[in-house]
């Protein structure tokens, strides 16, 4: 069984392993699969942990990111870190999913 299944009865027990269940991609495409999986609210919630991490990083907006530094950048570290925010934004939830949840609910359109 992989990292997402239908949650029955018989498998409700085991979604606390979700949580304990390191993630792992080893190609972009590995990881949009992955994250397909996710619950919107969960990736709304990683790009906003994002946006607020580049703007701890940058708060001036002072960088200038060329084609170069894209290019030589470790695609391995940066699947990495998008799985590392993912997971801290599904903590999050866990810890708040009653309030998040309604939260969502009267956003919805």
């Amino acid at each position: 069984m992989g990292l997402f299944f239908k949650k029955t009865k018989k498998t409700s027990a085991q979604n606390a392993d979700i949580f304990n269940t390191p993630l792992t991609c080893e190609s972009i495409d590995e990881l949009i699969d992955t994250l397909s999986h996710f619950k919107l609210h969960t990736l709304a919630a990683a790009l906003y942990y994002s946006a607020k991490k580049i703007n701890l990083l940058d708060p001036n907006h002072e960088i200038i990111i060329t084609e170069e530094m894209i290019l030589r950048s470790d695609e391995n570290a940066v699947i990495q870190e998008a799985l590392n925010i993912v997971n801290a934004a599904m903590e999050v939830y866990e810890k708040d999913k009653v309030n998040i949840d309604d939260n969502y609910k009267r956003h919805l359109n």
